[in-house]
């Protein structure tokens, strides 16, 4: 697989996660086993707009393959993302579903750690 097929790959999880969450945020939230309040529908929200623009830059972004710098944000994005989803999850917060995310999360730190450590800088 070329190096830059995994982050267009996550550009385009990103854009459908942000499709649904933006529009839908106590629905998806429940469908994880949770619940949402006033407050916590518009930062769901926020964060579905926030997927949509990320995944608009790494699916359509000009280069394929992040630099170092940006590898370690990707890095560090995706480390605290794996930790919420899974300290939720194991406090019962979310279902199984939290586990999955946090899985794929995993798969997505290890690989943008992988394009961290291979370039020299």
């Amino acid at each position: 697989m070329r190096p830059g097929t995994t982050i267009r790959f996550k550009g385009w999880a990103l854009l459908i996660a942000g499709a649904l969450f933006a529009p839908f945020p106590a629905q998806m939230i429940e469908l994880m086993g949770a619940t949402l309040g006033d407050a916590g529908a518009i930062m769901t929200r926020l964060l579905g707009l926030l997927l949509l623009g990320m995944g608009f830059s790494m699916a359509f972004g000009p280069k394929p393959v992040p630099s170092r710098s940006e590898a370690l944000v990707y890095l560090l994005t995706d480390f605290i993302a794996l930790s919420l989803l899974y300290m939720a999850s194991t406090n019962k917060v979310f279902n199984v579903l939290g586990y999955v995310l946090a899985a794929i999360y995993l798969l997505s730190a290890v690989n943008f750690f992988y394009y961290f450590v291979s370039q020299r800088g």
